[in-house]
């Protein structure tokens, strides 16, 4: 039986489950791959500045280099014979759009610049990008942050009841997902532990205070 016949069988959410399954398989990949990567944000922006201020330096040198040209053309004596890009770059040239080697590299260093100074500016940004887990979550589990918490979001979106049984719709889906990604065998209690702690995160109250109810079986 597949997920979407277990939790979704009248299809509220559409397509929607899919995608909610695709993100769950691609971060969950992505955070294996980072295990024990544990570098310190700190040391990541202090790298990040040095690459933005080589990437600037750089970009000032080359503009005052007069000789750029000729450190961009293809020497055969020293890089042995052209390859298709190469004679494409000498079509350019032919064409009369001989800067086109220049125009590139000066937009990358731009880009570098820029978006090292994004980062740098917006800690927020720069955290969600590494994929580190905020604070409030950083006694959960992986599995339990890139796995559970994103399709019981789901089941809260469009109203799909769930429950921390073992024979439960959730619990089923999840087990399939674990076994799919290969992760640690799922356990009804932890299941259940996050599900009442999921109950009473500060996304489910309304814009009034008030909490929402959140459909699960007891």
């Amino acid at each position: 039986m597949d997920i979407r016949t277990l939790l979704d069988p009248t299809m509220k959410g559409g397509s929607e489950l899919d995608l909610t399954i695709y993100q769950i398989e691609r971060d969950y990949i992505f955070f294996c791959d980072r295990a024990g990567d544990n570098e310190a944000i700190q040391h990541h922006a202090e790298r990040l500045s040095s690459i933005r201020s080589a990437a600037f330096k750089l970009k000032k040198l080359l503009n005052k280099e007069p000789l750029l040209f000729h450190l961009l053309e293809h020497n055969p004596f020293i890089d042995g014979p052209p390859t298709e890009a190469d004679i494409r770059r000498k079509f350019a040239l032919i064409s009369g759009d001989a800067n086109s080697d220049e125009k590139e590299i000066f937009r990358l260093l731009h880009l570098i610049v820029s978006r090292s100074d994004h980062l740098l500016n917006d800690r927020a940004r720069l955290r969600s990008l590494r994929y580190d887990a905020e604070a409030k979550d950083a006694s959960k589990s992986l599995e339990r942050r890139a796995i559970w918490t994103p399709l019981m979001d789901y089941c809260y979106r469009y109203q799909i009841r769930f429950s921390f049984y073992e024979k439960g719709a959730l619990f089923r889906s999840l087990n399939i997902i674990h076994n799919a990604l290969d992760a640690p065998p799922l356990k009804s209690g932890s299941l259940r532990r996050a599900i009442e702690e999921y109950a009473y995160e500060p996304s489910i109250f309304d814009d009034e205070g008030s909490r929402v109810e959140v459909s699960i079986d007891e």
